[in-house]
């Protein structure tokens, strides 16, 4: 995932996968801090139940995921993935008149 994304040559398939891929590494770190908060301040037996499903899931890269569990990172992706097609081919237009 630390590779850097470049848009030569991406199919809109390949850049949907890597953005997914990064937006389950957001969610994860995001989740990971959620979940430190919680176990600081309400620390409760039934709480890490919960949270121990959810662990699991964080420590999972997205290479790993099911493929359900990987299209939840590309439907989010989805959301804004238009946005990013609109300004590339903008750019394209400025670039290519």
């Amino acid at each position: 995932m630390n590779e850097p994304v470049t848009f030569e040559n991406m199919s809109q398939k390949n850049l949907l996968e890597k953005l997914a891929e990064i937006e389950h590494g957001r969610w994860s770190d995001w989740q990971a801090w959620c979940h430190k908060i919680l176990r600081e301040n309400c620390p409760s037996s039934e709480l890490e139940k919960v949270l121990e499903r959810w662990d699991k899931q964080i420590a999972t890269s997205y290479a790993e995921l099911s493929e359900k569990e990987k299209e939840s990172d590309r439907d989010e992706v989805r959301k804004y993935l238009h946005l990013i097609d609109q300004h590339a081919h903008a750019v394209c237009l400025e670039v290519i008149p």
